[in-house]
């Protein structure tokens, strides 16, 4: 059985795709006899998706295993191998060891050899997966002994989960906002063992979750929890600091783009929030209109949205209402947009689409971001964007235990 083409995607020696991108992946080893970083050279394809709030970001990468060097190339040092970190940057120019557009750092969760193909394949995901695979410890529980709830904000507790990884906890640009309310009144009267057999995320999502933030105008703005590089965001989510902006038409530079419309949103939506807060039951109402004002005058057929949520006050429940009922309004548009590679682009962004003269030439934000690097038919660098025209935090609920 013949080998695998060694002709590899980030190999100088490509000058006839023109806009081929410098593509690097660093490595780090971690095996009994120690550390060790090199450059994956000899790569077929990779692909990189960045998710937004709440996910993990996933990359996937093929090379020829017998072009790396010594001891890079051999079984045994894969098999050595205790954990593997990756770094994934990309370029349109040429670049040095620390520059390019760094589109993720994380953990291989499973390297795979074929050998008679002559290929090493990595998966794996962003720094998320440090929350996502470690569980509440039991001593955690124990030691609050219940007064988690009491006592605690939703900052000190994400606080005090993330110190369990001092590299992310202790970055500079982890930015954990600081809370007031104590979890406590969120939980009315039930205590640490909601979080039992929960995953960091899970508690670190579900707290982010329950705070609501306005912005200087006023607005109600959710909070959302991510992990960028080794650094970990829990707060309001923040505005954009620009609009990429794509064009459909004669001249456009898309591959393909993909139009769709929840039509299962179209009517008025009415939000209810009720629980029990410290001072009794209450209830807040808030409506939405599709791309116009909020109504206050519910039309027949309307949708109606029920939240139990505890341990508000009522202007807190007031904002959360609003808040929900702004998102859901905004669930109609989505786009599916492929177009060469663009680093310039931030994930965490927005996008504005123009030239379909319809509905859909509005503002979006990024549900995702899938960079392809291949040698295919269409040899180059690629991405897929995912967009909706409305903030893509959700709904997380923690479920009974």
């Amino acid at each position: 059985m013949s080998q695998k083409n060694l002709t590899i995607l980030n190999d100088p020696r490509r000058i006839y795709r023109a806009d081929i991108p410098n593509l690097r992946i660093d490595l780090k080893g971690y095996s009994p006899s120690g550390t060790s970083t090199f450059v994956l050279n000899t790569v077929f394809e990779a692909q990189v998706v960045n998710n937004n709030f709440y996910e993990a970001d996933r990359f996937s990468i093929e090379a020829a295993l017998s072009g790396l060097p010594a001891p890079y190339n051999t079984i045994g040092w894969w098999g050595a191998q205790k954990q593997i970190e990756v770094k994934i940057s990309a370029g349109l120019q040429p670049f040095g060891p620390g520059g390019g557009t760094v589109l993720i750092e994380g953990l291989v969760d499973m390297p795979d050899l074929r050998l008679r193909s002559n290929v090493l394949s990595l998966s794996g995901r962003d720094w998320t997966s440090r929350f996502i695979d470690t569980m509440v410890s039991d001593t955690f529980l124990n030691i609050q002994n219940g007064k988690i709830f009491l006592n605690m904000t939703g900052s000190q507790i994400v606080t005090q989960l993330a110190a369990q990884y001092p590299d992310i906890s202790n970055n500079p640009d982890t930015n954990i906002w600081p809370t007031s309310t104590p979890v406590g009144t969120y939980a009315m009267g039930q205590n640490a063992i909601m979080f039992r057999n929960r995953t960091l995320w899970d508690v670190m999502t579900w707290l982010a979750n329950q705070e609501t933030d306005t912005d200087s105008a006023g607005v109600p703005q959710n909070y959302v929890c991510y992990v960028k590089g080794k650094a970990l965001y829990w707060g309001p989510q923040q505005a954009p600091d620009g609009i990429f902006q794509i064009q459909w038409g004669p001249q456009s530079n898309l591959d393909d783009l993909e139009l769709s419309r929840n039509l299962s949103l179209a009517n008025d939506v009415r939000v209810t929030v009720q629980g029990w807060g410290p001072l009794g039951r209450y209830q807040a109402v808030a409506s939405g209109k599709h791309r116009s004002a909020p109504s206050v005058i519910f039309p027949a057929g309307y949708q109606h949205y029920v939240y139990t949520i505890n341990g508000l006050t009522v202007q807190q429940a007031s904002a959360k209402a609003t808040a929900l009922a702004k998102g859901l309004t905004q669930h109609e548009l989505v786009a599916r947009a492929s177009l060469p590679a663009d680093f310039s682009i931030d994930p965490y962004g927005a996008v504005c689409l123009v030239g379909t003269d319809s509905e859909w030439d509005t503002d979006y934000w990024i549900n995702s971001v899938t960079w392809r690097f291949g040698m295919g038919e269409e040899e180059g660098a690629a991405m897929d964007l995912w967009l909706k025209n409305h903030p893509v935090n959700m709904e997380v609920t923690l479920p009974s235990p």
